[in-house]
């Protein structure tokens, strides 16, 4: 048995150098200084020194504000290269169907001419001019009319494809987000629990002293805050790549700036409310699969290619129906050549109604039909292969989110008794009936188990965000709403 003033000695030690950082290891998580700019990354990992950069030039820049996730998902919207790319693929389709729609449109054309001739055999020469205008308006050409709507249909796709970077470009920023924030609190808890373990060492420095302790205890300590150690940097690592990522996604650095205005954005805690995440009823996984049959962009796209397909089919068929144009014209020409009334103009008038019937073009039209058919069915096994994955995801992702809802609150008691282990075992250590690695042990199964929780909260709010994002009903009114319920003052 140790003697009670060592036990004492060894209590007060412990428990007074172990209290703060133990508060600063529980807390979920706390804000985090990202500085956006040609060195992003380079930022102390709590409240440390951040190098200036310059804020996105589309966002109004704002010294040292805090970005919550509705902030970076805006930045990222106004920063990333794809929903750029989707935007002006929109532009470019809806040139194209304008370009489609011409040929529908009358067509009016001017002709102006002046010519002057040398005549060696015929003494003289001649000067002429002529001016001609014509109008043609196509009266029927289902051809052209099929590929009108062919490019409306590819227009609807380009804002498909639109809205689908935008939910990718979220649910990506919103990953990156949550990284940062899992990565910092790792990095606390890491730091707390090197912390809690140099507390314990000296403990067992002055047991050993006084030889109450054995060097196996000593050792065994040394050891485990090394990798205490070798914990928080690999934390630290973690967190400048998180942050990287996060600078990546939201374009901070794109505008080139040399952070002469020394923007610093300041990472959101999160407080999770576990009473509301506990009260959250998600709908059924019936409702979130007839959701994703009706509104899932890849499905949605699927179906018009599916439509497109059909079009190629009509084309192909198309190529044997005659067309039928209206073509006018006026013509006027002068000319004072030899043998003609000098002077004298020769004005015309034309109208003509001409039907076009394709007859033979070496089988081009039967090969193109066939062509179009086989695309067509191959399009509606990607509809059902489509439908499939769909549904899957759905599926994986509304049983991971009722997990995770479970997890949590099972990581919740988990960590409550972890809590009171660790208190148990340190009160045996004071006793003499417990060692130090059953301690470092404990403190170590504490650190872990809040590890975990941290993580379980965040990866519970983005199951929330991708189920919907799969479901094809994700929007920025739910990332203001996940503001609301978890980015407040703990």
């Amino acid at each position: 048995m140790r003697s009670a003033t060592s036990g004492i000695v060894r209590s007060r030690s412990f428990a007074g150098k172990t209290a703060a950082s133990l508060l600063v290891a529980l807390a979920v998580t706390a804000g985090v200084y990202l500085t956006f700019g040609g060195a992003a990354s380079a930022v102390a990992a709590e409240g440390g020194e951040a190098s200036a950069a310059a804020a996105p030039a589309a966002v109004a820049p704002v010294a040292a504000a805090e970005m919550d996730l509705l902030r970076a998902v805006q930045l990222g919207l106004a920063h990333d290269e794809s929903v750029q790319i989707a935007r002006k693929g929109i532009e470019a389709r809806r040139s194209q169907k304008r370009a489609a729609q011409a040929p529908l449109l009358p067509q009016v054309s001017a002709v102006a001419s002046a010519t002057h001739r040398e005549n060696l055999l015929i003494d003289g020469n001649s000067e002429g001019n002529a001016e001609s205008l014509r109008l043609t308006q196509s009266l029927w050409n289902a051809r052209q009319r099929a590929q009108y709507s062919t490019a409306d249909k590819n227009l609807q796709l380009a804002r498909i494809e639109n809205a689908q970077a935008v939910l990718s470009n979220i649910i990506n920023v919103t990953e990156a987000y949550f990284g940062v924030l899992s990565s910092a609190s790792r990095l606390r808890l890491a730091r707390g629990n090197v912390e809690a373990v140099e507390a314990h060492k000296e403990v067992v420095d002055t047991l050993f002293e006084i030889h109450e302790s054995t060097i196996l205890d000593l050792t065994e300590t040394e050891a485990d805050l090394d990798l205490a150690r070798v914990a928080v940097i690999t934390a630290e690592n973690d967190l400048a790549n998180s942050r990287q990522l996060l600078v990546l996604y939201i374009g901070a650095a794109a505008d080139g700036g040399d952070g002469a205005d020394g923007t610093v954005y300041s990472v959101a805690p999160v407080a999770p409310d576990l009473e509301k995440i506990q009260q959250t009823a998600d709908p059924p996984l019936a409702d979130w699969l007839q959701t994703a049959a009706r509104e899932n962009h890849d499905l949605r796209l699927a179906r018009l290619r599916l439509d497109i397909a059909a079009d190629d089919i009509r084309h192909a068929e198309l190529e044997f129906y005659p067309t039928v144009t209206f073509r006018a014209t006026w013509s006027r020409s002068r000319s004072n050549a030899p043998f003609s009334l000098s002077g004298v103009g020769d004005t015309n008038r034309e109208a003509v109604v001409a039907l076009e019937m394709p007859v033979w073009h070496g089988g081009l039209q039967q090969a193109q039909l066939q062509t179009a058919q086989v695309a067509y069915e191959l399009q509606q096994l990607r509809i059902t292969r489509q439908s499939k994955l769909v549904q899957q995801r759905v599926t994986d992702l509304y049983r991971n989110r009722q997990n995770l809802h479970k997890r949590i609150f099972a990581l919740q008691s988990l960590v409550d008794s972890n809590r009171k282990k660790l208190d148990a075992t340190r009160d045996g250590f004071a006793r003499g009936d417990r060692t130090s690695n059953e301690v470092l042990e404990a403190q170590n199964l504490l650190v872990q188990s809040e590890i975990d929780l941290i993580s379980a909260i965040h990866d519970y709010i983005l199951s929330g965000l991708q189920l919907k994002q799969s479901a094809g009903v994700l929007s920025v009114d739910d990332i203001e709403a996940v503001n609301r319920a978890y980015f407040t003052a703990a």
